[in-house]
């Protein structure tokens, strides 16, 4: 066999490994870019979620009733507080809230809540509408910011393999 054919073969292998590394670039870039715009998504819905709710929703003063505990096995127990309120109707409703600020409230004590007017039995302490923005914030941002990172390598990696 002649050596031109056998080098025309390694180049043809390189040539297709080559390009076999730039579509799995391109493919992960575009994957990691997808996995972006849907977390970026995600966090504009429950941000305009968070304030459609505090301007919204009604507000009621609701009283706790018990204090309840949640326990998941990956992250530990969690403390949080149940209540019981009145819509504008006078219908009751009960709820609990898990954040830790309101598991801290004495039996009896009264609690603002907001409501959903078309599910009451969907609702939140107004204390925590502003931790609720910003553990979403806290939790997707860095997430989003090292996708896009991701999606940019994984381009730039599919373009250098090309080249």
């Amino acid at each position: 066999m002649p050596l031109a054919t056998i080098s025309g073969a390694f180049e043809f292998i390189g040539a297709a490994v080559k390009s076999g590394f730039a579509i799995a670039g391109l493919l992960v870039a575009a994957f990691a870019l997808l996995c972006a715009i849907w977390g970026t998504r995600m966090l504009v819905r429950r941000w305009r979620e968070s304030l459609t709710m505090g301007r919204d929703w009604p507000r009621a003063m609701g009283v706790v009733t018990d204090v309840r505990s949640l326990s998941v096995e990956s992250v530990g127990a969690t403390q949080g507080a149940a209540y019981e309120f009145s819509d504008l109707t006078g219908r009751t409703f009960a709820g609990v809230d898990w954040q830790t600020q309101s598991a801290t409230l004495p039996l009896g004590s009264p609690i603002e809540i907001m409501y959903d007017p078309a599910d009451p039995d969907t609702s939140y302490a107004t204390s925590n509408l502003n931790r609720r923005i910003g553990v979403w914030a806290a939790l997707f941002i860095p997430v989003i910011a090292a996708l896009y990172g991701c999606a940019a390598f994984a381009a730039w990696f599919a373009i250098d393999a090309v080249t």
